[in-house]
């Protein structure tokens, strides 16, 4: 059988969950998952800042802030222990569930989930580069009820397209290759989604 592939799991992704299943990888998905998130909160961070004389119309002068180095490296490494950590969760879950599956298999199955939440990232830094388009990608829960500011404004604020597409792969995987049912496969995926946000909120983490 085939080596599953990140791009399939964008159109194909009942074929890709098979496969992963079958024959679990890890390190060349994970590269370019990193890759692709790096270069998304890179350019997805950059500021610009313009200098106005009064009476123009045009700035004098235009220039560009990126995140440094330093702090790409610390986001990238909150990001793959946010990964292993998520994993560990959905591990112990299969082997307290009894489920006959593998700490590589559930790994893998991470790693290519975060197909869909990486493809949002992208498409939203080169709609914040090329400044335009941003909002039409960011349109979320939170545009359509308008919740004045609270926790639940801050996760519906979270919950666009690409966040139920990312739920519906999640469901799709637990079931395929953990063995889940359906209706607990959909439980999980919200609830793990939900996990980082009510962390947050129990800690005190700005939600703004």
């Amino acid at each position: 059988m085939k080596k599953p592939s990140l791009l399939g799991m964008i159109w194909r992704p009942q074929t890709e969950l098979s496969r992963l299943y079958e024959q679990p990888t890890l390190w060349m998905p994970l590269f370019i998952i990193c890759v692709l998130h790096s270069l998304a909160i890179f350019f997805g961070t950059r500021i610009k800042t313009t200098e106005w004389i009064p009476g123009n119309s045009t700035p004098v002068s235009i220039s560009y802030t990126y995140m440094p180095i330093g702090s790409l490296m610390v986001d990238l490494i909150s990001y793959l222990v946010s990964l292993l950590v998520m994993t560990s969760i959905l591990y112990g879950i299969s082997k307290i569930s009894k489920k006959a599956v593998s700490y590589k298999q559930v790994l893998s199955l991470s790693i290519y989930l975060q197909a869909i939440p990486v493809l949002a990232s992208v498409l939203k830094a080169l709609t914040h580069f090329f400044e335009r388009g941003e909002q039409l990608v960011s349109y979320s829960f939170q545009s359509l009820f308008h919740v004045s500011p609270s926790h639940l404004a801050y996760v519906l604020g979270s919950i666009t397209i690409f966040t139920i597409w990312n739920w519906i792969l999640s469901a799709w995987g637990y079931q395929k290759v953990l063995g889940f049912s359906r209706p607990i496969s959909w439980i999980w995926a919200i609830l793990l989604w939900y996990l980082p946000f009510l962390i947050g909120n129990l800690i005190g983490f700005p939600q703004v």
